[in-house]
C-alpha cells in the first residue's frame, strides 16, 4: 500500500466561488487549477458553488455611451418634444443673442471753443451709464467722468491749455461690463477762459 501523501491546503470557498464565477485570474487561477487536478473535494466545491452562482440572480453592469447617457437625460429634462426639435434643429435657444449696441455720437465740443468745454452727446437705447474722456495730443488721459446723463461740463479745477489740441470720446455702459465708444472728437480752446 501506498502512504497518502499530504494534499495541499484545500480552495477556500471564496476561492471556490470565483473560479466558478470565472472571476479568478493570474497566478491564483493557476494555483487552483493545479490543485483542482488532484482533489476532488475542491472540484466538488467549484460544482456546488457553480450551482449556487446560477440560481442566483446576476448583477448587470449598464456601460451606457456619454452621448446616448446626455440624450436620455435632454428626454427625460425637457420631453419628447424638445427632443424632436433638438433633433431636427428647431431648437430655439433661451435668449437672443446680444445685438451690439449703437455708439453713442459726440455732438460737441469741435474745433475752436471759448470757454470751458461742456461735453454732450447722443442718448443710446439701454445705456445706464457714460463715460467721457479727455485727452491731450500725447493720448494722456487729463480728465473723465461717468455720468447717466448725456452732457457733462469740464470742471474748473482742470485747466486745458489754449490753443493746444485736446480730444475726447464718450463710452456708453449696456450691460455688465459692455461699453460702446464713440469716435474721437477734437478741439481747442482759443485763447484764455474766462472767468466764472
Amino acid at each position: 500500500m501506498t502512504p497518502d501523501l499530504p494534499v495541499a491546503a484545500h480552495l477556500s470557498d471564496e476561492t471556490a466561488a470565483a473560479y466558478a464565477d470565472g472571476t479568478l485570474a493570474g497566478a491564483e487561477r493557476a494555483t487552483a487549477e493545479r490543485h483542482l487536478a488532484d482533489c476532488a473535494e475542491c472540484r466538488r466545491a467549484v460544482v456546488g458553488a457553480d450551482a449556487v452562482l446560477r440560481l442566483a440572480p446576476r448583477r448587470r453592469s449598464w456601460r451606457v455611451p456619454l452621448n446616448l447617457a446626455a440624450a436620455a437625460a435632454l428626454v427625460l429634462l425637457l420631453g419628447p418634444a424638445a427632443w424632436r426639435a433638438y433633433q431636427s434643429g428647431t431648437a430655439a435657444h433661451r435668449a437672443s443673442p446680444v445685438a451690439p449696441a449703437t455708439a453713442p455720437q459726440p455732438l460737441g465740443p469741435s474745433g475752436s471753443i471759448r470757454g470751458g468745454p461742456v461735453f454732450r452727446w447722443t442718448s443710446v437705447p439701454g445705456a445706464d451709464a457714460y463715460r467721457v474722456q479727455v485727452m491731450d495730443a500725447g493720448g494722456t488721459v487729463v480728465w473723465e467722468a461717468t455720468t447717466a446723463d448725456t452732457s457733462v461740463a469740464l470742471p474748473d479745477s482742470i485747466p486745458l491749455a489754449p490753443a493746444r489740441a485736446y480730444f475726447w470720446q464718450v463710452q456708453a455702459r449696456t450691460g455688465f461690463e459692455r461699453w460702446t465708444k464713440s469716435e474721437l472728437s477734437d478741439f481747442t480752446v482759443s485763447g484764455a477762459p474766462p472767468a466764472r
